[in-house]
């Protein structure tokens, strides 16, 4: 007489239970991966943005610097301050140390959302034209 085969219940199979473990380590493994990419991603995207609010605000403070020079040149006594807005922020030209001498000095701040550049110019000469002896951004004044 033949014996009718021993049924396995599908719950305690082996191969069920390592299947199913297999899945979930997968699975946990591809999130693990996959939010590492994410917050990567948004890591990198806010070093790109402060890159270029960074850049933003010294080319606003070097334009201030500009309008601050162009103001000496038709004033001599210019002393500020002035406000300029732009698209993405704005630069100021804080002071003019030394106004109306031979050797002042210009102060101006650029500012793009959360970037901010504090340049300092300070000229050799003004007369017959105007000489830049030094022109570097400070941390402050």
């Amino acid at each position: 007489m033949v014996q009718p085969a021993k049924e396995i219940h599908p719950r305690t199979s082996p191969k069920s239970f390592v299947s199913l473990m297999s899945v979930i380590v997968i699975g946990t493994v591809g999130m693990v991966i996959a939010l590492s990419l994410l917050l990567i991603g948004t890591d990198s995207l806010k070093s790109i943005n402060l890159s270029y609010d960074s850049s933003r605000a010294r080319n606003y403070a070097d334009g201030c610097v500009e309008r601050a020079l162009n103001s000496i040149r038709a004033d001599q006594a210019y002393a500020g301050p002035d406000t300029y807005s732009f698209d993405y922020g704005s630069c100021e030209v804080l002071g003019i140390i030394n106004a109306g001498t031979e050797t002042p000095t210009i102060h101006v701040e650029g500012i793009s959302k959360t970037a901010t550049k504090r340049i300092e110019v300070i000229i050799s000469a003004v007369k017959p034209q105007i000489t830049i002896g030094t022109w570097r951004e400070v941390a402050v004044f």
